[in-house]
């Protein structure tokens, strides 16, 4: 969440940054010691990474709030449009791990530290889906831009998946 992008090129820069936000408190020290140089290092090789670091517009730990059609809640959809003024609505909120700008529109990115294998990724894959597209819908409500693409990327897998 504090990392300082423009510093992310070697595992020795960013273990410097973790050092720094643990004596600066951002940290605890036991995330500090947990954080795992090698693995955000290889995210930011990615090509998601790249592409993000790339953007002049990226939002971390992003947390909304809005409401959404008490009617049509078990639809995802129904998060894209506001409710009518009379209608019964849900509140509906959640904490978005990071986007960025791309062209005309908007890139999400969920980041996730579950310990997957190959085997069982897909599986993991299809359980987070409903989350992202929720994530879109209300991200191109509260921006008014479209979610051209998002992703899962899973440290474990040192991987971007993206999701449909």
């Amino acid at each position: 969440q504090f990392l300082d992008f423009s510093n992310t090129d070697s595992e020795d820069a960013i273990a410097a940054q973790v050092q720094d936000m643990a004596s600066r408190r951002l940290l605890s020290p036991a995330a500090a010691e947990a954080a795992d140089t090698a693995r955000l290092l290889a995210f930011f090789r990615s090509p998601l990474g790249i592409r993000m670091r790339a953007s002049q517009s990226v939002h971390r730990e992003f947390k909304f709030s809005l409401l959404a059609c008490a009617r049509a809640a078990s639809e995802l959809s129904a998060l894209a449009v506001p409710p009518a003024p009379d209608e019964d609505t849900i509140l509906f909120q959640g904490v978005i791990d990071c986007f960025f700008e791309e062209g005309d529109g908007l890139v999400l990115i969920d980041f996730k530290s579950d310990r997957v294998r190959e085997s069982t990724v897909s599986m993991a894959i299809a359980n987070y889906r409903p989350q992202l597209l929720a994530y879109s819908y209300a991200l191109t409500r509260i921006t008014g831009k479209p979610v051209l693409a998002r992703y899962l990327y899973f440290f474990n897998l040192n991987r971007e998946f993206p999701i449909a």
